[in-house]
């Protein structure tokens, strides 16, 4: 793999499965640091584990605005930036 996503912070809507976390996982291995969203927090942070050290989980209620905005105000406070958005929920 290459690291043509390296510094990169990826935010991936519906990643704990699915399509979701296969492209959370192939940002990951390109170098990129992903913020995986999904609302099932188990299953979410299984696959932010199994993905590594750069992968972190969110749980997030895409129907909820006042959740989306929480998340989205996490991960800006985490990270200081969003370069790629993915919704593949």
């Amino acid at each position: 793999m290459s690291n043509q996503f390296k510094g990169q912070v990826a935010v991936v809507t519906g990643a704990a499965s699915g399509l979701g976390l296969a492209i959370a996982d192939r940002l990951h291995a390109e170098g990129g640091t992903v913020a995986l969203l999904d609302l099932n927090e188990t299953t979410l942070s299984s696959a932010a584990k199994k993905i590594g050290e750069r992968a972190f989980a969110f749980t997030l209620d895409l129907t909820n605005e006042s959740n989306v905005a929480k998340v989205i105000d996490q991960v800006g406070e985490r990270f200081g930036r969003i370069d790629i958005l993915v919704n593949s929920a």
